[in-house]
């Protein structure tokens, strides 16, 4: 009689799902993470635009005109990430191993890490103050 039609669908049923979880955990769910930050650095970078152009009008100190730079180059890089992660191609082959995983993740999030590093105070000589 052959095989049992539930045997044939779920011959089907395992690469598809296989497919779904890939797309979902390796696609989506980082594209969301990272349209979330976008999100609220959006929201950030209008913030210290509106607070600049508040306190100072249009003639702006380099000082304040950098924060607001280093605030859009950060809404970039997110969004940049999270439109990568969205439509990058699915894995061919390669190194799956935790410490592959461990290392990508700290190179993604290790621009963060900028703002904590020690000796990170305004320096007015470089300035021109």
């Amino acid at each position: 009689m052959g095989t049992p039609i539930r045997a044939r669908r779920a011959g089907l049923w395992r690469p598809w799902m296989r497919r779904a979880g890939e797309l979902l955990f390796s696609h989506a769910v980082p594209a969301a993470l990272f349209g979330a930050f976008t999100v609220v650095k959006t929201g950030q970078v209008f913030g210290a635009a509106a607070a600049v152009v508040a306190a100072y009008g249009f003639g702006l100190p380099p000082s304040v005109v950098l924060v607001l730079v280093v605030q859009v180059l950060g809404l970039v890089y997110f969004g940049l990430l999270a439109v990568l992660f969205a439509i990058r191609l699915p894995r061919l082959a390669g190194r799956r191993s935790v410490w592959t995983i461990a290392v990508a993740l700290f190179a993604t999030f290790a621009v963060l890490t900028i703002g904590i590093l020690p000796d990170n105070q305004p320096r007015p000589a470089l300035l021109g103050v």
